[in-house]
């Protein structure tokens, strides 16, 4: 019997992961990002993870544009990498806004939005730049 029930409580946990990768979603668009006091950017948006960012040393003001988003392909399928993060100008410098949750295992939609480029010390990744609509992934 405590076979029966761990296998259902198995098949429960990966039927709500699985729901819950097929959530499509995009990086947020820049006029949802609200600048709140002491360099904190956040987007609250009912029904959607939270994406929050912190300006460091001189850099803050009023949110400008969209820059990019990034996400690091992971093993050997390049659809499916590590979100790093959503990038945003501001009115001083730039501020890169992540998932307050933490899952940050994603799988890119709209290939063609997300070109493969390789950085230093040759790590690949994806980058979209934008506008933040078109850069979509699902979790």
């Amino acid at each position: 019997m405590k076979y029966v029930h761990g296998l259902l409580l198995l098949c429960l946990s990966t039927g709500v992961a699985g729901t819950a990768a097929a959530q499509e979603e995009h990086c947020p668009s820049p006029g949802s990002i609200r600048a709140l006091p002491h360099g904190l950017y956040l987007v609250d948006d009912p029904g959607s993870p939270r994406w929050l960012g912190i300006a460091q040393g001189g850099v803050g003001g009023a949110v400008t544009g969209f820059a990019s988003g990034i996400v690091r392909p992971h093993a050997d399928d390049e659809t499916i990498g590590f979100l790093h993060g959503c990038s945003y100008h501001l009115q001083r410098g730039e501020i890169l806004l992540k998932h307050e949750d933490g899952n940050d295992l994603v799988a890119l939609k709209n290939l063609p939005a997300w070109e493969r480029k390789k950085g230093l010390f040759g790590i690949v990744y994806h980058e979209c730049t934008g506008p933040a609509q078109v850069c979509r992934f699902s979790r």
